[in-house]
C-alpha cells in the first residue's frame, strides 16, 4: 500500500487528473475501475474521481510494489530533440524564474505538437525542464499559443499551481496580450474595437459581423501606429483569443495582413514580396503585460511587462 499527502502545488487538481499523471502507464478505464473497486481511496474513502484535491489530502493505493513501480515509471522512449533547437530555444528566453519561462518563439516551429515527438515549443520546453526537474508530475505546458508563422511571447508553466493560477490570469483578461502586424491598405478607423463573430472552419477561421449558429464573439482593440503609401503598421489587444483571430478579423474588414498565404489574395501576396522581407504573415506578439495577482505567491510578477526582441519594422524593405 502506498499512503501520497498532497502538498500545496497540487492544490485544486481534479482527483482523475492527478492520478493519470502518478499513474502514467495505466489506462483511464483502469484507473476508474480501481476506484470503483476502491483499491485507490481519497482520505480513506471511496472516490470517483472528479473531486477536487486540497493541500493535505491523503491517496491511498492498494497495489502490490511492484505493480505499483511498473505503473509509475516513466517509459523513455530514446526520442531526444536535436540539441540544435534546444540551443536555439535557450537563446530566446526572454525572462525565467522558478516557476515559469517566457519564450520568444521563432517562426515556422508549432506552438504545440500535433503528433507524438514532432517538433514544437511544447515539445523543447518539456525537454529543457528535464535538467531542471521541479515537479515529478508535472511534464511543463505553454499557455498560450501562437501561429507557426507568428514569432513572439509565449508563457511556459514550469509547474501544475503556476499553469492554473497563469491560466485562469488569461481567461480574466488580467495578463494582456499585444501584437504588432503589417496590413495592407489604410484603416477608415484609425483606433477602434472590432467586434465580430467566429467559426473555425478546416484550417482558417470564418467570420461574420452578424451572431450565427456556431459562432462566437471575437473582440480585438487596435490601434494604427505608423501609416504608410499602400500599408499601415497596427498594434492590437486581443480581448478574447481564437484561432487566427486577428489574421481573419483584419481581412474581413478589408485589410489582410501583408504575406498572409490565407487570407491575402494570391496576386496580393505575390506583389508584397517585392516590397517586404519574409515569406508568411507579419505578425508579431511583442508585449506582455501582467496585472496584478490575489494569490500573493505570484506579487512578484505584478504590473511586469515582457517585450519581444523581433521588430516589425524590420520586414520593411526601402521601397515601400
Amino acid at each position: 500500500m502506498k499512503e501520497i499527502i498532497i502538498d500545496e502545488k497540487y492544490d485544486g487538481i481534479r482527483f482523475d487528473k492527478y492520478l493519470s499523471k502518478l499513474l502514467c502507464n495505466c489506462s483511464n478505464s483502469f484507473i476508474y475501475k480501481m476506484l470503483r473497486k476502491k483499491n485507490i481511496l481519497l482520505n480513506d474513502k471511496s472516490a470517483k474521481g472528479f473531486e477536487k484535491l486540497k493541500d493535505g489530502d491523503k491517496i491511498f493505493i492498494f497495489f502490490k510494489e511492484e505493480t505499483y513501480d511498473k505503473f509509475t515509471n516513466k517509459i523513455d522512449d530514446n526520442n531526444k530533440v536535436d540539441y540544435k533547437y534546444l540551443d536555439i530555444f535557450k537563446d530566446n528566453i526572454i525572462y525565467e524564474d522558478d516557476n515559469l519561462l517566457i519564450i520568444d518563439k521563432w517562426d515556422g516551429i508549432k506552438s504545440q505538437n500535433d503528433i507524438k515527438n514532432e517538433l514544437s515549443i511544447n515539445t523543447l520546453f518539456v525537454e529543457y525542464l528535464k535538467t531542471d526537474k521541479q515537479d515529478e508530475l508535472y511534464n511543463g505546458s505553454i499557455l498560450n499559443r501562437l501561429d507557426t508563422n507568428t514569432k513572439g511571447l509565449m508563457i511556459c508553466a514550469k509547474n501544475y499551481k503556476t499553469s492554473r493560477v497563469l491560466t485562469d490570469a488569461i481567461k480574466d483578461r488580467h495578463i494582456k496580450k499585444y501584437y504588432k502586424f503589417i496590413v495592407n491598405g489604410k484603416l477608415n478607423l484609425k483606433e477602434g474595437i472590432l467586434k465580430l463573430y467566429f467559426k473555425k472552419d478546416g484550417l482558417i477561421a470564418s467570420i461574420s459581423d452578424k451572431k450565427l449558429d456556431g459562432y462566437d464573439e471575437i473582440i480585438t482593440e487596435y490601434k494604427v501606429i505608423k501609416e504608410y503609401a499602400n500599408y499601415s503598421i497596427v498594434e492590437a489587444l486581443l480581448v478574447t483569443g481564437k484561432f487566427h483571430q486577428i489574421r481573419a478579423s483584419f481581412s474581413y474588414i478589408g485589410n489582410p495582413l501583408v504575406l498572409d498565404r490565407k487570407y491575402e489574395s494570391r496576386e496580393l501576396y505575390e506583389n508584397n514580396k517585392k516590397y517586404f522581407k519574409g515569406d508568411n504573415q507579419l505578425l508579431i506578439s511583442y508585449r506582455l503585460v501582467f496585472g496584478s495577482f490575489i494569490d500573493k505567491e505570484y506579487s512578484y510578477l505584478d504590473n511586469k511587462e515582457f517585450y519581444s526582441k523581433y521588430n516589425i519594422e524590420d520586414y520593411l524593405t526601402n521601397e515601400i
